[in-house]
This record gives C-alpha cells, structure tokens and sequence, in this order.
C-alpha cells in the first residue's frame, strides 16, 4: 500500500479527487462563516431592538405616572 501514489487510482486520487475534496471543504467552511457572521448581526440587531423596546416602556410608564 505505500505505493498507492505511483497507481492509477492513486494518481487520480492525489491529483484529482483530493484537490475537490479539499476545495468543497474549503467552500462549506467558507459557507459556513457567512452564515455564522449573518446570523451574529441578526442577534446584535435583534438585542439592540429589545433595548430599544424595554426603553420605550418604561418611558411610557413614567410618563402615565
């Protein structure tokens, strides 16, 4: 076996099916961290709005006392 690479399924291996191996990882990883970075702004924006929500009560509040 430690002369796979010298095969015919070992150079095709090598030379074709490992470099679309390592670059469809490469696109989910990349895929992945768009996600990632998406759904971080979602969370940021979401949390800013019930800042804002939170603040708009209670100055509603005070403002029927």
């Amino acid at each position: 076996m430690s002369d796979f690479h010298k095969t015919a399924k070992g150079q095709k291996f090598y030379e074709g099916d490992l470099p679309r191996l390592v670059n469809a990882l490469e696109k989910i990883s990349n895929q992945l961290q768009s996600l990632n970075e998406r759904e971080e702004r979602k969370f940021k924006l979401d949390e800013r709005l019930k800042r804002q929500e939170i603040k708009k009560n209670k100055d509603e509040l005070n403002e029927s006392k």
